[in-house]
């Protein structure tokens, strides 16, 4: 319970997350507080923050999960004498395109769950799933952790969208500090990704507007679409823009994510991760045809 706090920072979020009540879970906190005479959250409004014991603990405690999955697979394993699936976490965009690619039809057994970067790696590191796809945009780097190995799929360039009715949706291409007097749609602070926005216009040189924060894809279409801001979006993101919507990219210093499979080391010689991992590859390799997309590392 207090590693799903740590991941969530509320206690109504991680009580979200285990199907228990918000009050079940500030008990048993509570509870743990009592047996270890130490302080573990900090209290702040509506969030909680963990004390730096707590931080410590939930570090072991991901490495006593790792062991804890480690020993369910291979009891099950024993018991029906077939591998359990392999478990992948990815974001939405990239389990509709590349992740999806991978499986199909490759004698895979695999489960995908949707997470957000930071809490698939998370899942992870937790060994709560076995491979998970990431993003590092421009500006956010990304923060793996030991035992953690990256490599690198594909770089997705990131466009600024707009209504195809918009001044400037009949250039190319646009200069982003052209647009420092337009409203912009944003992420919320539930995603990794949300420092972005806020740190590629200041290295353009100006500051956002944020006139609206989402993390829905259809919410951003429909709210860029009624004029309340602009956005900027991944082309992996584009795959259902609605026509009413154009994308331009951003001609100086175009901004990109990086798309990366992660995995334990201790995983590296699972032949099944081996094998995803060379169909995720592929996968990426046949996206740059349809999206313009740039491979990683060229």
């Amino acid at each position: 319970m207090l590693r799903e706090v740590s991941l969530h920072g509320t206690i109504r979020a991680a009580a979200s997350s285990l199907s228990f009540t918000p009050s079940a879970v500030s008990q048993q906190l509570s509870a743990l507080e009592r047996d270890l005479g130490i302080e573990l959250l900090e209290r702040r409004g509506r969030s909680v923050q963990l004390t730096p014991a707590a931080r410590a603990l939930v570090e072991r405690t991901e490495q006593i999960l790792v062991q804890l999955a480690a020993a369910e697979d291979e009891a099950r394993t024993i018991a029906s004498g077939t591998a359990t699936p392999l478990r992948v976490a990815s974001f939405p965009s990239a389990a509709a395109t590349i992740l999806a690619d991978a499986v199909r039809e490759n004698g895979l057994e695999v489960h995908i769950l949707e997470a957000d970067p930071q809490l698939g790696l998370a899942r992870l590191r937790g060994g709560e799933v076995d491979l998970a796809i990431l993003w590092e945009y421009d500006f956010v780097p990304i923060e793996a952790g030991a035992g953690i190995e990256l490599v690198a799929l594909l770089d997705d360039p990131i466009q600024v969208v707009l209504p195809a009715t918009h001044p400037s949706a009949a250039a190319p291409a646009l200069e982003l500090d052209s647009l420092a007097g337009q409203a912009w749609v944003d992420s919320t602070t539930l995603s990794s990704c949300h420092p972005f926005l806020r740190r590629v216009c200041n290295a353009a040189g100006f500051e956002p507007r944020i006139a609206a924060e989402t993390n829905d894809h259809r919410a951003l279409h429909h709210l860029v679409a009624s004029g309340v801001g602009l956005a900027l979006v991944p082309l992996l993101s584009q795959l259902d823009l609605p026509a009413s919507l154009v994308a331009r990219p951003i001609r100086t210093n175009p901004p990109k994510r990086r798309i990366h499979a992660a995995f334990r080391s201790l995983s590296s010689e699972d032949p099944r991760v081996e094998r995803l991992l060379e169909r995720l590859d592929a996968a990426a390799r046949s996206r740059p045809a349809a999206l313009d997309l740039v491979r990683a590392g060229s």
